[in-house]
């Protein structure tokens, strides 16, 4: 009998693996699920804070090619999401910075709302009442809610402790809450 290796080893799930997998193979694996899953509400994120589709776009690009070779070099990413929404953040706060990015082209901030322009004013003047009313930390924190992120996600993802968060957010809907209601005549 020859001892030639099954090139297909099965999982402790059934599912069918190479035996010559690498770690490139499943941090590719991982990075694709991870892509399919969470694109649209990074997208979304980016283009809330960069408002330009192409920032937008290379933010994620970004973020999941970073994640990517950190999966490769063996980094251990307890919170992938949080993770690739500090880096996106992150990115896009530098570009913004270089003197010549031209961030003013897409305005609308939400492409998926894009065909009903009532929806698209009412969340542009919801989202700059709430820049205006909230500091740079709440609304990143409210923002990343709104998007489905945890708290402990948050933390990560701005580097704070969920204590902060639960704290900032606390603050920020209580400050909405007022500006909304007009108690405030609008401000902070």
């Amino acid at each position: 009998m020859s001892s030639v290796s099954n090139p297909l080893l099965v999982s402790a799930r059934g599912e069918l693996k190479s035996a010559a997998a690498t770690p490139a193979d499943e941090a590719h694996r991982r990075v694709a699920a991870l892509y399919a899953e969470s694109a649209a509400e990074l997208l979304t994120y980016a283009l809330s804070l960069g408002r330009n589709q192409e920032l937008a776009r290379d933010a994620i690009q970004e973020g999941f090619l970073r994640y990517f070779i950190a999966l490769c070099e063996g980094a251990e990413i307890s919170s992938p999401r949080a993770w690739i929404y500090r880096v996106m953040h992150n990115y896009v706060l530098d570009r913004l910075k270089e003197p010549r990015c031209d961030h003013d082209g897409d305005l609308r901030g939400e492409p998926a709302r894009e065909h009903d322009p009532e929806d698209a004013c009412f969340r542009g003047e919801v989202r700059r009442l709430a820049r205006h009313a909230l500091t740079p930390r709440e609304y990143d924190c409210i923002r990343l809610r709104t998007e489905g992120l945890r708290y402990e996600e948050i933390a990560s993802a701005l580097e704070l402790s969920c204590g902060t968060v639960g704290a900032l957010i606390s603050r920020a809907v209580h400050k909405l809450r007022e500006t909304l209601s007009g108690k405030n005549g609008g401000r902070a």
